[in-house]
């Protein structure tokens, strides 16, 4: 089974919220998957720091670690990160609406956001 898909179910994340998560359209994670393409080592690090796996072991080049489930940020340790844990639902949520917005817009386009 591919490393990258392994790891996922371990975490028992879908594709979709993984896609999410690393800011890539869930075709992509399914074409990871499939071993049709291949991730950028920014996002191979990503996933790393996501899953607590090594890029090595990841990329198939270890057979000696595990992943480890790690859970992505919950929405109260990102409203503590942005603003001090001080933000209304409401405007936390038109925050989402307007990374969603930029993530679309510059999907396709090369580096990060």
């Amino acid at each position: 089974m591919n490393r990258i898909k392994e790891a996922r179910i371990a975490a028992e994340m879908g594709q979709k919220q993984l896609a999410a998560y690393l800011n890539v359209a869930q075709p992509t994670i399914s074409a990871w998957e499939a071993e049709a393409k291949t991730p950028t080592s920014a996002n191979y690090k990503r996933l790393s720091e996501l899953f607590g796996a090594s890029v090595d072991y990841l990329m198939g080049m270890d057979v000696n670690e595990a992943p480890r489930k790690k859970e992505p940020p919950k929405d109260e340790d990102i409203k503590f990160a942005l603003f001090g844990g001080n933000v209304s639902d409401e405007t936390f949520e038109e925050v989402k609406r307007f990374a969603a917005f930029v993530r679309e817009k510059n999907r396709g386009k090369s580096g990060a956001i």
